[in-house]
């Protein structure tokens, strides 16, 4: 039994039952939306502490405070649940099995918050909502679209950059970078170097098992590892183009919003999320060879490099359209407002 419990005493305080940690993806997600609430005098508490104290409560995927988390719904507190793209079944990166097993467990619990707990659900895009609602079935509550977004300040064309020794810079970010053999970004840099282009590769991320060691026998590859996020500036500025790796784990990547607000182009597949997120004047998509949701690599690399080579031939063209797009859609502000609107509205 729950009891009776009182109703959440502030109306305009935000509730967040974990504060992630890490440097990247949900982690800098969260960091990001708690300053801007704070500067707009908007409070924000974490688990276990006050949850009677708020109005709103916003869960990013899930949290373990399941409990807890029932109790505030009870209590009349508004549940949004944040939700980033559901673990594919399959995949052309081999993952052990304990880490399988723990990542499919923690998509179980994202799962159950999503159709018991939630009164309202943001998806990170439409293809995230399409994958969910596909996997694991449509929900009837209020849902919403709301795009990632970036301080346009920061991540911005102007300011010093990187300087590449060769005549094409190509970047890729992220979370972590996978083998060579599938990474587009590096089969792309490689082909272009084989029709005789002097390029660089710039790679950002924490290295799969031991592909920092392979990234190494290549001279054209600089294997970065990760980085502080208010340092990526620097580089994307300094790079010609920006190429996706990721297809079915990408929601609505950080990165590319990033390049685009820097003025780098991007490049990427047509499955996934990447045709949404661009413009034809911002980059280019080309389709898949393989079926990324049957672990199969996408290919196509012949045609990747073609497009990249169109975007590097017109680059100061692509480098306007991708300032412009990012301005237009993916601003940090813009995407808080929308945040603020479903919390309280």
């Amino acid at each position: 039994m729950i009891g009776v419990l009182a109703k959440p005493s502030s109306t305009h305080g935000i509730w967040m039952p974990t504060k992630i940690r890490g440097v990247g993806g949900p982690a800098s997600f969260q960091r990001k939306l708690v300053t801007a609430f704070q500067c707009r005098g908007i409070s924000v508490g974490f688990a276990p502490k006050g949850y009677t104290h708020y109005r709103a409560a916003l869960v990013i995927n899930a949290t373990r405070h399941s409990a807890m988390l029932l109790k505030a719904k009870v209590m009349g507190t508004r549940i949004l649940q944040r939700l980033g793209s559901p673990f594919p079944s399959n995949s052309h990166q081999a993952i052990p099995v304990a880490q399988r097993m723990r990542l499919w467990l923690g998509d179980q619990n994202v799962a159950l918050t999503r159709r018991y707990l939630a009164d309202r659900i943001v998806y990170q895009s439409f293809f995230v909502k399409e994958c969910w609602e596909k996997k694991h079935g449509r929900v009837n509550k209020p849902s919403k679209v709301i795009y990632n977004g970036v301080d346009l300040s920061l991540f911005s064309p102007d300011g010093p950059k990187y300087d590449s020794s060769a005549d094409i810079c190509i970047i890729s970010v992220e979370g972590t970078q996978i083998y060579p053999e599938h990474s587009p970004a590096f089969l792309v840099a490689q082909e272009i170097k084989n029709q005789g282009l002097d390029v660089e590769l710039l790679l950002f991320g924490s290295p799969w098992a031991d592909s920092a060691a392979r990234y190494a026998s290549y001279p054209f590859i600089n294997f970065m590892g990760p980085v502080a996020n208010d340092e990526l500036p620097y580089y994307y500025r300094g790079a010609s183009i920006y190429v996706l790796n990721d297809i079915i784990n990408a929601g609505c990547p950080n990165s590319v919003i990033e390049a685009l607000a820097c003025g780098v182009p991007v490049i990427g597949y047509t499955p996934g999320v990447l045709p949404e997120m661009l413009t034809p004047e911002a980059g280019k998509c080309v389709p898949a060879l393989g079926d990324p949701w049957k672990g199969e690599p996408p290919g196509n690399i012949q045609a990747l490099a073609d497009a990249a080579m169109k975007i590097i031939e017109n680059n100061w063209e692509f480098r306007r359209g991708a300032r412009q797009l990012a301005e237009e859609r993916y601003g940090l502000e813009h995407m808080v407002d929308h945040y603020i609107k479903v919390l309280f509205e």
